[in-house]
Order: C-alpha cells, then sequence, then structure tokens
C-alpha cells in the first residue's frame, strides 16, 4: 500500500476539489480576521448582518448558475429572510438619558462601509464555492478529509502569518491563546462538516438551503438566549423572530 495521502482517488491534490479546498481555506482565515476588524471598526451587529447577509449570493448563484426553481413564495421568502436577519441582527434601541453632553451616549466606532461589503463578499463566495464543489465534484464519504483539508490550509496560513508578525514583532502568544484557538477550532471543524453534510443530504436547493440556514442559526441563538440566559427581548427582535418563522414558511411552501 502506497504513501497516499488519499484513499481511492489518489493524492489528495489530485482531487477534483482540491482547487476549491485551497480556496476555502483563505478565505476562512481571512473572513475570520476581517470579522474581528469589522466588528472593532464598525460594531457587532454591523458585522453579524454583514456575516449572514451573504446568503444573497449563494441564492443568486442558485437561480442564476445552478438552475435553481423560481417561486414568488421563495422571493417573498428570501426578502423577508434577509429583513429578520437586520431585525435581529441590530442592538436594541438606546433611550436618551441625558443628552447636556455632545460627547455622551457616543462611541469610538467610525463606520467603514468597505469592511461590512468585504465580510459579505468573502462569506458569501465561500457559500457560493462550497454549493459548486458539494454539486459538482465532492463524494459523500469525502466530507470529513474534505473538511480537515480546508482546516489544514486556513491553519497553515494562520502559522505562517503568525510567525510573519512574530518576526515583526506584532504579536506575542501566550498558551492560553493556544488553548482558545483549539477551543473555536473544534467546534467550527464540526460546524464546517455538518454543513457540507447538509448540503448533501436535505435535497434543499441552494436558495432555499441557505436563508433557511441563517434563519435557522438566528432562531436557535434566540432559543437559547431566551431559555439559558433569561434575556428579554425588545419589539425589533421579536418581530424579526416573527418575520423570520414566516420566511421560513415561505422558503418551504415556494421550494
Amino acid at each position: 500500500m502506497s504513501n497516499k495521502m488519499a484513499t481511492d482517488g489518489g493524492y489528495i491534490w489530485q482531487r477534483p476539489w482540491f482547487s476549491s479546498v485551497l480556496a476555502l481555506g483563505i478565505l476562512f482565515i481571512s473572513g475570520i480576521r476581517l470579522v474581528g476588524i469589522c466588528t472593532q471598526q464598525n460594531g457587532v451587529a454591523t458585522a453579524a448582518i454583514a456575516q449572514k447577509a451573504s446568503l444573497i449570493m449563494p441564492v443568486t448563484a442558485g437561480l442564476l448558475w445552478f438552475n435553481d426553481n423560481f417561486t414568488w413564495l421563495k422571493l417573498f421568502g428570501i426578502i423577508l429572510a434577509i429583513v429578520a436577519i437586520v431585525l435581529t441582527s441590530l442592538p436594541p434601541p438606546q433611550k436618551n438619558i441625558n443628552s447636556s453632553s455632545p460627547s455622551q451616549g457616543k462611541t469610538n466606532i467610525t463606520f467603514n462601509w468597505k469592511l461590512p461589503l468585504l465580510v459579505l463578499v468573502v462569506s458569501g463566495t465561500s457559500e457560493v464555492i462550497f454549493k459548486y464543489t458539494q454539486a459538482n465534484y465532492l463524494q459523500p464519504n469525502e466530507n470529513a478529509i474534505f473538511t480537515t483539508c480546508i482546516f489544514a490550509v486556513a491553519a497553515i496560513i494562520g502559522v505562517v502569518w503568525f510567525f510573519y508578525l512574530k518576526v515583526k514583532k506584532q504579536i506575542s502568544l501566550a498558551w492560553a491563546d493556544v488553548a482558545g484557538g483549539i477551543l473555536l477550532g473544534v467546534p467550527n471543524y464540526f460546524s464546517v462538516y455538518f454543513f457540507v453534510r447538509a448540503l448533501q443530504t436535505t435535497g434543499f436547493e441552494a436558495s432555499v438551503f441557505f436563508p433557511v440556514l441563517n434563519i435557522g442559526v438566528v432562531l436557535t441563538a434566540a432559543a437559547i438566549a431566551a431559555l439559558v440566559f433569561k434575556e428579554h427581548f425588545y419589539r425589533q427582535k421579536i418581530a424579526g423572530l416573527i418575520l423570520a418563522v414566516m420566511a421560513i414558511a415561505l422558503l418551504l411552501l415556494g421550494r
């Protein structure tokens, strides 16, 4: 038996999906960095909306490229999904306690529209590549190796970037950082693995799958916040959650 790094299809770099692995690994590590910068400069809400609104790209690709079925119910469901994401991601309205000081109530965040746009494009491009690869190249028994390769590429890029910054003396590393990276990496690995599995097994078109996935994440997070952390929802978020349920219903009826 040879020392091949893949199973029946030869070496990993000979697999038809290997170019997708390289692209997704680069986009994955770039996306993490961009979301962090966008959160620092534009706020958590803007970064969250940009990330989830990226569904626009795979939905458009599904309708124009993957020959998804078009219905008006589906279109209304997609629009409702985007509105629901915005409403549930925005922070609660702030009460004006004292306006005597011009600087009171303001933050140091300066909005940079290029960052959320980059987050949207990077996230959306990743989702389109995932769908294209799953539809054309990926076999059901290759999910684990496919996901592992993506994380390996991202890890290699991350390590190279770290040592570059280390040489430039712009960063230091503690064991707590390593442990934190591992703790974040494990759930991220399985989230990507099950994401690909869901693409293969649900039978949903891209124009249905991605809105339902994003709305499902929103509803799950809201349920955990309410049940575990006893969070009280403001009217804006309640409206967004209602629209989210309506969006899923329309998408499933219109598929």
